[in-house]
């Protein structure tokens, strides 16, 4: 009984139960009054006319009542047996004198035993019978109605009292056949409302009982609850299985969430440990060198001084690693908040392409303008960075635009050979203004291109760390682009070079 399900079916049994109990009842004791309230009309009826007759009736000197009684009822039950009344039939009618004494009785004569009645006893003190007195008679062998009726007559003066007595068996056995009938009709209401008392239990109950089991799931720690199970509940069904479905999503959301979670922290614990390793490298660098300086016993001047020079480097990347990180951390926070005014971004780029020119020319690289930024290989190059024929404004901060450039260009020089062509390109296309940037070299496999713009993803580990690379430039890119609106991507092949490309929305 500790189940929802069997307290509702018990509740609704006991409810049907009481219901159909009580109206059978009722309708029974409806029945028994009307049966008896006819009873008592008939009896009534009957005694009434049997008056109405002796009263018309002309008594010769010296004659009385009970003479000519028998003939009296004689008459009325031919009268009756042509009428739909059954004035006399079925009963037994006596006549009785002001003290309850028998003058007439088909029966002959009875015992005071068998004419003892309440109903006559009533009528000799003067109370006129507003029911039948329904006793046992004949030596307890029948239930019989009375109805005492006192009258007198005005021929002779005297009082006189009619007797109508009639057994009840015919009222009690139709009475009987009725309780049966309900009783029957109670039972199999039981029966069908059971059924259906169990079914609506287990409709009403199933939904809480798998919401039940849902929230000890949840308890339990296990998020991977299907939200399809109920997938079809959305615009059908009652209230609970809406709820259910809400649950469900509910449960599926906060999945989400927890997984999230998870993997923001797995993230950082990865982030830690990459910043650790990254800072142990050059820091063990420079303490071995410097530690060697320090016990060198001969002074060697070119010796002191590469090995100060391998210092220097450690510590300018040390220096790189920490400004991206504290960029990293600017951006999460989201600390950076852009100071945005229109920038026109072929200028810029052109600007920072300039810029690169010394650099490559240290490797022989050349840096190029593509005339068409959409289809490269086609593109005509041109010799030097002409202006542009327009202008391409953005909303933005020029500054971390210019990063972005920046770090986009160094990469492309930095992982592609010497002589090597660098080469940027700038155009409009579905309402965004797209920048190309692409090299010929190294290239990057389509594995490595899905963690390319993860924190410390290196694609060559051991030539990106002697490069001097920190391997958060391509994260710090994709933050910054996102924190534009806008968006970056990169499309390569292992030994054909990198194209990547920034989306920017234009100024509304």
């Amino acid at each position: 009984m500790g189940s929802i399900k069997w307290k509702m079916a018990s509740l609704y049994m006991i409810l049907v139960v009481t219901v159909l109990v009580g109206c059978g009842t009722l309708i029974l004791f409806n029945l028994r009054s009307n049966a008896y309230e006819d009873a008592f009309k008939e009896l009534e009826y009957t005694a009434e006319r049997i008056v109405d007759v002796l009263s018309t009736e002309n008594l010769t000197r010296g004659q009385e009542p009970q003479e000519i009684f028998g003939e009296i009822l004689t008459a009325l039950m031919l009268e009756s047996m042509n009428t739909d009344v059954m004035a006399i039939g079925g009963k037994a009618v006596y006549l009785l004198d002001e003290e309850g004494q028998l003058l007439y009785s088909r029966e002959g004569e009875l015992t005071d035993a068998v004419l003892a009645s309440r109903a006559v006893i009533d009528v000799r003190m003067g109370s006129s019978m507003q029911e039948l007195y329904i006793h046992t008679a004949y030596d307890g062998q029948e239930k019989v109605a009375d109805y005492a009726l006192r009258f007198e007559l005005a021929q002779s003066g005297k009082a006189y009292i009619i007797l109508i007595r009639q057994s009840v068996g015919t009222i009690q056995e139709s009475l009987k056949n009725a309780a049966y009938t309900i009783f029957i009709s109670t039972l199999l209401g039981i029966v069908i409302a059971g059924v259906l008392g169990y079914f609506l239990a287990v409709n009403i109950s199933g939904p809480i009982l798998r919401l039940t089991r849902k929230t000890q799931e949840l308890a339990s720690g296990n998020l991977q609850i299907a939200e399809t199970e109920n997938a079809d509940l959305k615009t059908e069904g009652d209230e609970l299985a809406h709820l259910e479905h809400h649950f469900d999503h509910m449960a599926h959301e906060l999945s989400g969430m927890i997984l999230e979670l998870q993997q923001m922290e797995q993230m950082q614990k990865d982030f830690v440990a990459n910043v650790s390793h990254e800072l142990r490298t050059p820091i063990t660098t420079v303490k071995s060198y410097v530690e060697t300086l320090l016990d060198m016993e001969a002074e060697d001047p070119q010796l002191v001084k590469r090995f100060l020079s391998v210092v220097s480097q450690e510590s300018d990347r040390m220096a790189m690693l920490i400004a991206d990180l504290l960029e990293l951390s600017k951006l999460d926070s989201h600390q950076i908040e852009l100071v945005k005014e229109p920038v026109e971004l072929g200028e810029l780029l052109r600007d920072n392409l300039q810029r690169c020119e010394w650099e490559a020319k240290k490797r022989s690289q050349c840096v190029r303008w593509i005339a068409d930024g959409e289809d490269g290989d086609k593109a005509e190059r041109m010799n030097g960075l002409p202006a542009l024929p327009e202008e391409f404004w953005v909303p933005g901060e020029k500054r971390k635009i210019e990063q972005v450039f920046r770090n986009l260009l160094t990469n492309a020089m930095k992982y592609s050979p010497d002589g090597a062509m660098i080469e940027a390109g700038i155009y409009e296309e579905q309402g965004e203004v797209r920048v190309v940037i692409r090299d010929n070299g190294v290239g990057i496999s389509a594995e490595d291109q899905k963690y390319i713009f993860d924190r410390f993803y290196r694609v060559d580990k051991a030539r990106s760390r002697s490069m001097g690379g920190t391997g958060l430039g391509l994260s710090i890119a994709k933050e910054m682009m996102e924190l534009h609106g806008g968006r970056i991507w990169v499309k390569s092949e292992l030994g054909r070079g990198s194209q990547f490309w920034l989306a920017f929305p234009k100024e509304g």
